[in-house]
């Protein structure tokens, strides 16, 4: 039986503020302005999903090493942790994402008058790619991308599949810190770089956003936090550490705002600041607020990420349907009244596929 990691608040915390960041994106969908409204340093608030990523890295390294002490006590095969992985992953993420895009597969059918959720068409072909897991590699190449938040979880379950044949194959600590700090490097310095030199600028959205090779450092970054000794670092330093923290938060919130899009610069600033932030998380020395508020939101962060742009779709749809105009042409109030009312199904669905799908799986993936 697996022996589930205590979980840590403040990497809760860490949760909530990823999770605000991409709804604060995602916001205009409700009201009758989009994106570029913004003001210019709100509009880079996409990091977010960077900064799960890390979160991602460091949580499941941190699994796997408390499995490997088992394997390496005797207690664990390779072949048993590897299958103890694969499976609690499967349960941990395939319900509740298949649900919600059935839900949206639905929505598509039955509460369509104003087309918000594209058509059957394209759902079903976007549908294949999702349990394929190539969604993110398939978007650049897509007319459309109706499910486009399942991009993100399409990269995290390719890297899910990989991850921990890397792992145990190389075997000691010193190894995975320089292999997955080596891979970190390799994107930033090497990769992204030698893409930018063959991809124009005008097309750096969405070619530099979703494949796995451009992306991957996040993930690698949050595995080497992980792999080291943070606590004893920040216990250290922590009077130091501490004045950084609302720096790297401001940073990983604003500075694709402030630059706009430019992957070669942005993204390894995103990374620093999501790598601090993980790092003093990680650490558990109460520099991060742990209020109940951010732990509800961060326990909640993947149902409310699979539940959002479909919820603000249904108020769009409701709009369309009590007014007869869509949500574009609404006046402030009303379009106000809309987005909270999506907000609020949002909250209250996320709040019942957590209880009533994602803890029984968990539950029973960990029998």
């Amino acid at each position: 039986m697996h022996t589930p990691v205590k979980r840590n608040a403040e990497i809760e915390t860490i949760r909530a503020i990823a999770i605000l960041l991409v709804i604060f994106r995602h916001v205009h969908y409700a009201l009758p302005i989009g994106i570029a409204d913004y003001p210019a340093w709100l509009q880079g608030t996409w990091s977010g999903v960077d900064l799960f990523f890390v979160i991602s890295g460091f949580v499941i390294t941190g699994s796997l090493l408390q499995q490997d002490k088992l394997r390496q006590a005797g207690e664990l095969t390779s072949g048993r942790m590897l299958g103890q992985f694969y499976w609690r992953r499967v349960f941990r993420l395939l319900p509740a994402s298949l649900l919600t895009a059935a839900f949206y597969a639905a929505c598509t059918a039955w509460l369509n008058t104003s087309g918000v959720f594209g058509t059957l068409e394209d759902v079903g072909q976007e549908l294949i790619y999702i349990l394929l897991y190539v969604y993110n590699l398939a978007v650049p190449h897509m007319n459309s991308s109706l499910l486009g938040w399942h991009w993100s979880l399409s990269l995290e379950e390719q890297f899910y599949l990989v991850y921990p044949l890397l792992f145990l194959l190389l075997g000691t600590r010193y190894r995975r810190l320089f292999v997955f700090g080596t891979i970190v490097l390799l994107v930033n310095l090497c990769i992204r770089p030698l893409y930018a030199a063959y991809v124009p600028a005008e097309k750096y959205w969405p070619l530099f956003t979703t494949p796995t090779y451009l992306r991957m450092d996040l993930l690698f970054a949050g595995c080497v936090l992980a792999l080291l000794p943070l606590r004893d670092w920040v216990i250290r330093f922590g009077s130091v550490l501490r004045w950084g923290m609302w720096l790297s938060l401001f940073l990983v919130a604003t500075i694709a705002g402030w630059m706009g899009f430019q992957p070669l610069l942005v993204y390894p600033f995103i990374l620093i600041g999501s790598v601090y932030l993980v790092g003093l998380a990680g650490a558990e020395q109460g520099y991060l607020p742990t209020h109940a508020v951010l732990r509800w939101i961060g326990a909640r962060s993947y149902a409310l990420y699979l539940l959002n742009i479909p919820c603000l779709y249904v108020a769009d749809e409701i709009y369309f349907r009590v007014v007869g105009s869509p949500i574009d042409t609404a006046t402030w109030w009303p379009a106000i009244t809309t987005a909270l009312f999506a907000h609020v199904l949002m909250v209250v669905l996320a709040e019942l596929l957590y209880r009533f799908v994602e803890k029984p799986m968990i539950r029973f993936a960990r029998k």
